[in-house]
């Protein structure tokens, strides 16, 4: 077997497609519905409340998963931008 039709086997697969079946693979534990509205609920319960605010890290702690999917959950979910890392502009 020639080195073009090996590595064309090795990233296509044997099946001829590079697609995953439904179902295969690691099930997602972070980015549930059940994850998202927990931090959506943590993050919107300080909205009118001056100094309760909370950390990313203590929601992430509160909601047992990673600093970096509660971000991604507030911006991509939640579509809400973090103002601690807005600069300030004049």
């Amino acid at each position: 077997m020639d080195l073009i039709r090996l590595f064309a086997r090795l990233i296509v697969g044997p099946t001829g497609t590079s697609q995953r079946l439904p179902g295969s693979g690691r099930p997602r534990t972070a980015l549930t519905a059940d994850k998202i509205e927990e931090v959506e609920t943590l993050v919107l319960s300080q909205e009118d409340l001056p100094q309760t605010h909370r950390t990313q890290r203590q929601i992430a702690r509160e909601v047992s998963i990673s600093q970096r999917s509660v971000n991604r959950i507030v911006k991509k979910d939640l579509r809400l931008i973090c103002t601690k890392n807005v600069g300030h502009m004049n």
